[in-house]
């Protein structure tokens, strides 16, 4: 999971949580210890970059506080 987006304990808007846990405690996100990043190439790069673009678009024609996904 990346992060979750909700209105929870004394926050008055919604808001997007991010933390990152190892061995089920939370760490300095700073201080983590990652893999590096694939390289894309060819087809792969081409799919992704093809993706990106569509969702710049599609976030481009967002409203600002607009409403994207909701649970309850």
């Amino acid at each position: 999971m990346i992060g979750k987006v909700g209105r929870t304990g004394i926050a008055t808007g919604n808001h997007l949580h991010y933390e990152i846990a190892e061995a089920g405690q939370q760490i300095d996100p700073s201080r983590a210890r990652t893999r590096p990043a694939a390289v894309l190439e060819g087809p792969a790069l081409a799919a992704f970059q093809a993706t990106r673009q569509g969702l710049t678009v599609l976030a481009g024609h967002l409203q600002p506080m607009q409403e994207v996904a909701a649970a309850d």
